[in-house]
């Protein structure tokens, strides 16, 4: 199975064609892992009622790094609304990502 995926880099978007099994061989090429997963408990996103989610992961490529991962999943569509990731990273020191996902501007391409 191909899915298509689009982000918006730079203004303009950019289509990548992948696969689950895609996507999970990339996260092993990583070498990232994940343990501790566990559900927080519910919320609110945006007015979507959310399931969250936390993991302790770690990723031991060029930059290696370990951190804690939060994960704001809709009960609705399943699909994810916030991340937010701390990590410390030897030498550089810590980093805190927060991904906010919209999808306010997905449509089906057109002839979809």
């Amino acid at each position: 199975m191909k899915t298509v995926q689009y982000q918006l880099l730079l203004g303009h978007w950019v289509k990548s064609i992948t696969s689950p099994q895609r996507e999970i061989d990339g996260e092993k090429k990583l070498n990232a892992t994940f343990s501790d997963c566990r559900r927080e408990g519910e919320g609110m996103v945006n007015g979507q009622p959310v399931a969250i989610y936390s993991a302790k992961t770690r990723n031991l490529t060029l930059v290696p790094f370990s951190g804690d991962l939060r994960m704001w999943i809709s009960q609705r569509t399943g699909l994810p609304l916030r991340s937010e990731a701390n990590a410390s990273i030897p030498f550089l020191g810590q980093s805190r990502t927060i991904k906010v996902f919209s999808y306010d501007n997905v449509r089906a391409p057109a002839g979809a």
